[in-house]
């Protein structure tokens, strides 16, 4: 046999070895070109609502969700140069009249938020649920996460919430209906969950919305408007006062947590 030939069939096993080597890194389940993930989060959010701690006047609440995002914290060292109280960064919702909603309860001027922002989280992964939810149901999703590193927090968005129950009026109780108007508000859970080559391609996140008190207790309905059959209805338009009112308390006592806790 030549030579040349002899040398061919020498680094054929090297040159399969290779192949064989680049099969198994392919199927490892990480990133190595833009865009493959490095892991996709299984997400399942329960509407547990009202909870365990509020008061029997709250019998049943329904929500609708529109939103889930996953986030990490940002190494940025500039402020954004726009802000659109339409669509506030992550830690802040239901901007109006010169001020957002802050998680923490806190009411924000625009141009804190813009500071605040800065070096704040960064959206990694989101998805549209658009899903209501009546007591106890659930939405799911599955988001792919295309950059290694820490999940900070996770993030919902709700559309729509919905309260039934009775409340105290002059001696007597009335049952009510009341269309909070949440939509924009947004509920974040800190995570702290690592995707990169280390870990699982598969993981799972598991959460609950609740309220952690009673947003109805002390209600003044001395000024409210009642139905022909004496029930009560409250609205954007009917009852707005209250409605308002208790948009201020959803906003400091409705929690998403782990569904552990």
């Amino acid at each position: 046999m030549p030579l040349a030939a002899r040398h061919v069939v020498a680094r054929r096993p090297i040159a399969l070895f290779a192949l064989a080597a680049l099969a198994l890194l392919s199927n490892a389940g990480c990133a190595f070109s833009d865009g493959e993930p490095w892991g996709w989060i299984e997400v399942e959010v329960q509407n547990a609502a009202p909870g365990s701690t509020t008061s029997p006047r709250i019998t049943s609440v329904n929500l609708e969700l529109a939103t889930l995002r996953l986030l990490s914290e940002s190494s940025a060292s500039s402020a954004p140069a726009e802000f659109d109280p339409a669509s506030p960064p992550p830690g802040f919702s239901l901007c109006h009249g010169g001020h957002c909603h802050a998680d923490d309860g806190r009411l924000v001027p625009y141009e804190d938020v813009l500071r605040e922002s800065a070096s704040g989280p960064q959206v990694i992964s989101a998805i549209a649920l658009d899903e209501a939810l009546s007591p106890g149901d659930s939405a799911r999703g599955r988001l792919k996460i295309t950059r290694r590193g820490t999940l900070s927090a996770a993030e919902v968005e709700l559309n729509a919430m919905e309260l039934h129950g009775t409340l105290p009026h002059q001696e007597a109780t009335v049952a009510y209906r009341a269309n909070i108007p949440v939509k924009g508000l947004r509920l974040t859970m800190p995570l702290d969950l690592l995707v990169d080559a280390s870990s699982p391609l598969q993981q799972t996140l598991d959460a609950k919305i609740y309220l952690n008190g009673d947003i109805t207790e002390g209600l003044d309905l001395q000024q409210a408007t009642f139905e022909e059959d004496g029930t009560l209805r409250i609205t954007n338009t009917r009852n707005r006062a209250l409605a308002e009112e208790l948009l201020e308390r959803v906003a400091l006592q409705l929690e998403l947590s782990p569904a552990s806790m």
